[in-house]
């Protein structure tokens, strides 16, 4: 009689465990899921700079930052692409200055497949720029207002050039008489400070 109490339990036991089972596991669900992407940062994966730059004496000298821009949106979601160089004196948000700071504000855009697009910003040394490390920080905007940015150095090399007053004109001169004093003007083309020595003399050195 016990045995078959004990039997008649388990039976029951186990009976009571398939039910459980089968309850919570007796089919699969599929749940859909949706995620919506409205819109891409636009990235710069490339910045090149003119390297070595030797300036020119009094004038100007062009130097170009490129970069190769990509937009997951497309190549016309870039709306704008900026670009600041500065000295290593000098921080990309300073002002404008001759000596350390140059700002391109809407640099030219190329398409250069769907999802691609090269800027090219150009800016022009003053021939006074200071010599040293430059950096060129370059900015991509879209139409959702996102950005991306990337910065790359170059160099710029000591000028050393000055200008002198091409003719001293003293005009008409009577025999033994003195001529008016003329000015003449020099002037340093160059980005390093130098010291300027002047000797003038009739027709040869020395005479007086």
């Amino acid at each position: 009689m016990k045995k078959l109490l004990i039997f008649s339990l388990l039976a029951i036991t186990l009976s009571l465990f398939s039910l459980s089972v089968n309850a919570y596991n007796y089919e699969s669900v599929n749940v859909t899921t949706r995620a919506n992407i409205t819109n891409a940062a636009p990235e710069i994966l490339e910045v090149l700079v003119t390297p070595d730059i030797t300036l020119n004496a009094g004038g100007l000298k062009t130097v170009y930052c490129n970069a190769s821009v990509r937009d997951w949106n497309g190549w016309d979601d870039v709306t704008l692409v900026n670009a600041t160089l500065f000295h290593s004196t000098s921080f990309s948000g300073d002002a404008n200055s001759g000596n350390t700071h140059y700002t391109n504000s809407s640099c030219a855009l190329t398409q250069i497949n769907a999802t691609w697009v090269l800027a090219s910003c150009g800016f022009d040394l003053i021939h006074y720029a200071n010599g040293g490390s430059w950096t060129c920080n370059m900015t991509a905007e879209d139409t959702e207002n996102f950005t991306g940015w990337l910065t790359n150095t170059t160099s710029v090399n000591d000028l050393f050039a000055l200008n002198v007053t091409d003719v001293i004109d003293y005009g008409d001169i009577p025999i033994d008489d003195f001529s008016s004093d003329e000015l003449a003007t020099v002037t340093n083309f160059g980005n390093v400070d130098i010291n300027v020595s002047v000797l003038g003399y009739g027709s040869v050195e020395g005479d007086g």
